[in-house]
């Protein structure tokens, strides 16, 4: 996968290290966070502060099983550029029809372009939500898994967060 900044690794490395050298206060959720942004930033002011929206040893959903002849339904939320994956979502969804794979895609959300759906790619984009909008609509999709298609790890992510409350 490219990296950002035309493939430049260094330049980008370099653009971030100004980045979190310059912060008066740069927060990370995990001290393994912590401990990559030091590598590319070691002048920063890093302080390890938890999610918030996430109460430690809260248990995780339960998988339940796919009732026979029913497809996987796989949820992507939020608004995808490049980076966070639309590109890859829009593949995946594209190959299951070729495939004639038993999956559905569902964006709870928008790509940063128009993405190619139904019947052309097994993918339903649901548009745009507010944020108190989005447990009612997850309740409402039943989504068997939620999928983060970024292109590279993120520091923090709510909708994570959200998917797993």
């Amino acid at each position: 996968m490219p990296a950002p900044l035309e493939g430049d690794v260094t330049r980008w490395r370099g653009a971030n290290a100004r980045l979190l050298s310059g912060g008066r206060d740069v927060l990370t959720p995990r001290h393994d966070t912590g401990r990559r942004l030091r590598a590319v930033g070691p002048a920063a002011r890093l302080h390890v502060v938890p999610h918030t929206d996430m109460q430690p040893g809260a248990p995780l959903p339960a998988p339940r099983p796919l009732a026979e002849g029913r497809p996987l339904k796989v949820v992507v939320i939020g608004a995808l550029s490049a980076i966070k994956g639309a590109d890859v979502l829009e593949a995946a969804a594209i190959e299951a029809v070729r495939r004639q794979a038993p999956v559905e895609f569902h964006l709870v959300g928008y790509g940063y372009r128009p993405l190619r759906t139904q019947p052309r790619a097994a993918l339903t984009v649901h548009g745009e939500y507010k944020d108190e909008e989005l447990p009612r609509l997850l309740d409402w999709l039943q989504p068997d898994i939620a999928w983060f298609p970024a292109q590279w790890p993120e520091t923090y992510s709510y909708t994570l967060s959200a998917a797993l409350q």
